[in-house]
């Protein structure tokens, strides 16, 4: 619980420190690798996944590392987002056919 409280705040710093909703993406892919994973240990026939716990431990450990390290750090300024490269992109192309 505790982790899961880390979490939220090294998230909510995250995302006033100018990271947005990148902020959002150790925890999405913590969570959805524990899910599968249980998921997985359930297909197996594990009746409990008390046995996973550790790894579910460590899984939690990673994300809250990875979201303080967003937390005290800002974003690159010159890495620009795939959207606006993808736009640059497309203005360009426009600008070659109607100069065509």
């Amino acid at each position: 619980m505790l982790l899961l409280i880390l979490q939220i705040g090294f998230g909510v710093r995250a995302w006033r420190t100018g990271w947005r909703g990148r902020a959002l993406i150790p925890a999405a892919i913590g969570y959805a690798v524990a899910f599968l994973l249980g998921v997985a240990a359930g297909m197996a026939g594990a009746t409990s996944v008390a046995n996973l716990a550790p790894l579910f431990l460590l899984i939690d450990a990673g994300v809250a590392a990875a979201t303080a390290v967003m937390a005290f750090r800002r974003p690159r300024p010159g890495h620009p987002s795939a959207p606006a490269v993808a736009e640059r992109h497309a203005v360009a192309a426009e600008s070659e056919s109607l100069a065509a």
